[in-house]
């Protein structure tokens, strides 16, 4: 997934996995795949349509928005951007 926010999202996860009892935790091989094939549609997807990429997000909130907005540079968003 793109984004630094979701290196954050993912460390909050595999603590939370980490606190299980060992019986229910995944296996690491497991973890590993499973973070590996993650996709989002909607959230900082990017498509080309054309030679011209466009990047999705369904940002509804404030916190989604400011998520979005620090993600663009890293992104390497070419101008001219537009946001709906």
């Amino acid at each position: 997934l793109a984004g630094r926010h979701q290196a954050v999202n993912l460390a909050v996860a595999v603590r939370a996995l980490e606190l299980l009892p060992p019986e229910r935790r995944p296996d690491r091989r497991a973890l590993i795949e499973g973070v590996g094939g993650v996709v989002w549609p909607g959230r900082l997807q990017s498509e080309t349509v054309d030679g011209v990429r466009w990047i999705f997000d369904v940002a509804h909130n404030a916190a989604g928005v400011q998520s979005l907005v620090a993600a663009l540079p890293d992104l390497r968003a070419a101008r001219p951007r537009v946001a709906l």
